[in-house]
């Protein structure tokens, strides 16, 4: 049931850039949070993961705002880094559901990938994208039955 565990090598290389993969997704998300870099706009802003995305980079904005800007102090180390890991993250997931459905893969393994991603961040998606945990739970078995036949 891990289906989205394959991404994570391809999250590692986005976030490493000075051998911890924390250093790597803070210094990308503090660029992305103080304007420097842009990555490309979500095809479909309104699907869950380009809300999740959009949703954490407004929540990051707003902390880095309440910091008065400045992206190297306690305060912004304190309200933004937890922040970066699942930031770069959200918008790795955006990016490749957004592929896998462009190469119209089968939607049956889109359906496994998308809730081993909702489950990555469980409580936003309860929180923000109104999925109870008995729905994620239907969701998940639904997507697992759906496959197994081509196990």
């Amino acid at each position: 049931m891990r289906g989205v565990s394959t991404a994570e090598g391809d999250i590692q290389v986005l976030a490493i850039k000075n051998c911890k993969s924390d250093i790597y997704s803070t210094e990308l998300a503090s660029e992305l949070l103080i304007g420097r870099y842009r990555m490309p706009p979500p095809k479909d802003p309104n699907n869950p993961f380009s809300r999740h995305e959009i949703s954490l980079l407004s929540e990051g904005k707003t902390s880095l705002q309440s910091a008065k800007g400045i992206h190297r102090s306690e305060r912004f180390n304190r309200d933004i880094l937890p922040l970066a890991l699942p930031l770069v993250e959200a918008i790795g997931h955006r990016i490749a559901f957004e592929a896998a459905q462009e190469a119209n893969l089968d939607l049956k393994l889109i359906d496994m990938y998308a809730i081993g991603v909702i489950k990555e961040d469980s409580a936003w998606y309860a929180e923000q994208g109104g999925l109870s945990r008995a729905t994620k739970m239907e969701m998940e078995s639904q997507a697992a039955d759906a496959l197994l036949p081509a196990l």
